[in-house]
């Protein structure tokens, strides 16, 4: 990519299946946009039972009132060749998903380098799928004060949920800035601020809370960051708590480099996340921290051999040769994007992947089971990767509670029905119910096509 992406629409994503990243590349700065597949917001303000109507009820609604639905699929309205009995009880046609803005996917937060680029800065960034690393060049004249040139490299690693920076000034260049960040919630006003904690010198994590509510269990999530120390030819300053930041100035000398390194935990991660496996509340934060490791120099050159070794073992598994270059590129480009999003023992992808832009997506960034959420696994098995399966299958384990309790109040069967719009997290009871497209006996058979 030549010049800015400063469009997050545009923006690449780089990951290992469960931790993703988007890259935004702005004149004066390098920005990390992160997510990971566990960090929802569950609550759920619907109860399945008082909008679903059962399969006999909606039998006889069409036999004895010609009742049927006309308009779209989210705004049809119930409409009777026959009037019906008075107080009887008929489709619900709003569910109520919008009462709130939960529950959707958030954020994690941002990891920003910035530095004293101007608008005139020469930027050119890659990335480099065989090992998902992407590297930026940014290149400035200031004139008199000579010319200045830096190089950042990042990933996230492969193997662990760490994303890992190594970057060099080339040519001199004034003081640079490394920031953690967790903005707050714009949209809902119950998700309270991040805690900042600066634990030492140069050390510090930031943790956001969603409270608990509707049968959900309160949720954290962690980002721990080991900023560098002084060493020679570079000069660094503690690192500094603000709100919502920690951040750190660091100068370095024509030929030096520094490692950067942030890990992120959340309470939902287990050894089984999915399986009910007991979860490690007061253990997340200290994971985090763990994943951000000391600090030491030789830490990133170390993870970046272990990242090769880890995509070359994919790879090695995956290839195509085609005549026409240009969709063979494609084809390598897209398993890769499948690659950063779909990791086995992670929750699965929803419809906006591992990485939600905003505090509140598009459907609520669900899981939308008339293909949305199947076909990122269709090419499990010609891509010769049948171990993303093992993540898909996991997912619907997870969620057979819910549709159990659907299949009961809906056909008075034992079993599961699937609906259109599906959330993990929630109770079985509140899982979504829709008597339009989630009435549609297709759903349950799509879950199997995988």
């Amino acid at each position: 990519f030549d010049g800015p992406l400063n469009n997050i629409q545009e923006a690449p994503a780089i990951g290992n299946g469960d931790l993703g990243a988007l890259v935004q590349i702005y004149h004066n700065e390098f920005r990390l946009h992160l997510g990971k597949n566990d960090i929802w917001d569950a609550r759920f303000d619907h109860r399945a039972r008082r909008g679903v109507v059962t399969q006999d009820d909606l039998i006889r609604l069409s036999r004895d009132y010609g009742f049927r639905l006309e308009g779209g699929a989210y705004s049809g309205k119930p409409v009777f060749d026959r009037r019906p009995p008075r107080g009887l009880r008929y489709i619900d046609c709003d569910p109520g998903y919008d009462r709130h803005v939960f529950p959707c996917p958030k954020p994690a937060g941002l990891i920003r380098i910035l530095h004293a680029g101007s608008s005139s800065t020469r930027i050119q960034t890659v990335v480099d799928i065989r090992n998902g690393v992407v590297t930026s060049e940014f290149e400035m004249d200031f004139g008199w004060h000579g010319k200045t040139r830096l190089v950042l490299e990042a990933f996230v690693d492969r193997e662990v949920n760490a994303v890992r920076f190594r970057i060099r000034q080339v040519e001199k260049m004034g003081t640079l800035r490394l920031c953690i960040e967790k903005p707050p919630d714009g949209r809902d006003a119950s998700v309270p601020p991040p805690r900042v904690r600066r634990s030492e010198e140069w050390q510090g994590t930031i943790t956001q809370t969603i409270p608990g509510g509707y049968g959900v269990a309160p949720f954290q999530w962690h980002l721990a960051g080991v900023f560098p120390r002084p060493a020679p030819g570079r000069s660094a300053r503690p690192v500094e708590a603000h709100p919502y930041r920690l951040w750190q100035a660091v100068e370095l000398q024509e030929g030096q480099s520094l490692e950067f390194t942030v890990g992120v935990a959340t309470d939902r991660e287990t050894s089984s996340p999915l399986r009910g496996a007991r979860r490690s509340v007061s253990g997340s934060l200290a994971r985090a921290r763990a994943l951000a490791g000391s600090g030491r120099e030789g830490t990133y050159e170390r993870a970046l051999r272990a990242q090769n070794r880890a995509w070359a073992r994919f790879w090695d598994r995956s290839g195509v040769e085609l005549g026409d270059r240009e969709l063979e590129k494609s084809w390598y480009r897209n398993l890769f994007a499948l690659a950063c999003q779909i990791r086995p023992g992670a929750m699965a992808p929803g419809l906006v992947g591992n990485v939600a832009t905003w505090e509140s997506s598009p459907w609520h960034g669900c899981f939308t089971v008339n293909m949305n959420t199947q076909k990122m696994f269709l090419s499990a098995a010609p891509s010769n990767h049948p171990e993303w399966i093992d993540g898909y299958a996991d997912w619907l384990d997870h969620l057979k509670p819910g549709f159990r309790h659907l299949a009961r109040i809906t056909f008075g069967l034992e079993g599961i029905h699937s609906p259109h719009m599906v959330f993990p997290y929630v109770k079985p009871e509140r899982q979504a119910s829709s008597n339009q497209c989630g009435r549609a006996l297709g759903m349950t058979g799509w879950h199997g096509q995988p």
